[in-house]
Order: C-alpha cells, then sequence, then structure tokens
C-alpha cells in the first residue's frame, strides 16, 4: 500500500501546483479559501478511496492495486474537477 501512494504522490503534486498556478489573482479571501478545501477534499477522498479499497477490496494480487490507485486517481480528478469548475462559472468570461 505504501508503493500505492508513491505511484499516487508525483502525479498528485502535480495537479495540485496546476491547480494553484491556474488560479486567477487578486481574488477574494473567501475565493481562495474555498480553493484550498476543494484541494484538501480531493486529497483527502483520493487517500480515503486508496486505502479503503485496499481494506474492503476481496481480489487478491496486483489487481487490487490497479484498482485502487485508478480509482484513487478518479476520486481525486472529480473532485479537483469541481474547483476548477467553480472557478469557471464564477469567472466573468463564464457567460
Amino acid at each position: 500500500m505504501v508503493i500505492d501512494l508513491l505511484i499516487l504522490a508525483p502525479v498528485v503534486i502535480f495537479l495540485l501546483w496546476l491547480y494553484g498556478y491556474s488560479a486567477p489573482s487578486g481574488r477574494p479571501t473567501r475565493d481562495r479559501w474555498l480553493d484550498r478545501a476543494t484541494a484538501a477534499a480531493a486529497v483527502v477522498g483520493g487517500v480515503g478511496t486508496l486505502l479503503g479499497l485496499h481494506a474492503l477490496l476481496d481480489v487478491d494480487g496486483l489487481a487490487r492495486n490497479v484498482i485502487a490507485v485508478a480509482a484513487a486517481y478518479l476520486v481525486f480528478l472529480t473532485l479537483l474537477s469541481l474547483g476548477w469548475l467553480r472557478r469557471w462559472y464564477a469567472s466573468p468570461h463564464s457567460s
């Protein structure tokens, strides 16, 4: 399971950096806190999915690791995408 976390780490770190880098400057404090909460929820959701599937899946061998890592990536990307979508809707160019 530690190897699975190490597999997740580089992509998660890069996407978190990209999420922070893509934020428009001069935003209100409320929006910055929402971005941080979304990023934290994405990390917790991804790691929680990984740990939960490792505990609950009744599959042996490498298949359990592959399923757990793929599902953790999907949950992480889904939650982070909701943050990007919220930013897009809040931008003045979305209309």
